[in-house]
């Protein structure tokens, strides 16, 4: 919850991704460390702290630009980072648990 990380379905874990909020320009450089997200149109969930740093705690999901930056732990001494298109999706904020959205007392 208070480090960087992310849940992909599919990547490996230990996977870097760059993870850029569409509506503000921030980013943040997260590691894959879960499986995730179940919900049809999302592509990854990040953690509280790395949603705090892409300025969407209020709003629990934006739209988001993804680049891998490199799989399976760090690169190989003079090895190369692998590159993937950037893929332009919905994130959202996890655990679940979280209190993302703004709730009103009654």
């Amino acid at each position: 919850m208070n480090r960087l990380t992310a849940a992909h379905r599919t990547l490996p874990f230990g996977t870097r991704v760059r993870v850029t909020n569409l509506e503000t320009g921030r980013s943040v450089v997260v590691r894959v460390n879960d499986r995730g997200p179940f919900a049809a149109a999302r592509i990854i969930d990040v953690s509280y702290a790395a949603a705090k740093a892409l300025g969407m705690v209020g709003a629990g999901v934006a739209r988001v630009e993804m680049v891998v930056l490199g799989e399976g732990g760090p690169p190989a001494p003079g090895g190369t980072i692998a590159s993937l298109e950037p893929r332009r999706s919905l994130v959202q904020s996890y655990p679940s648990s979280f209190p993302c959205y703004s709730h009103r007392r009654r």
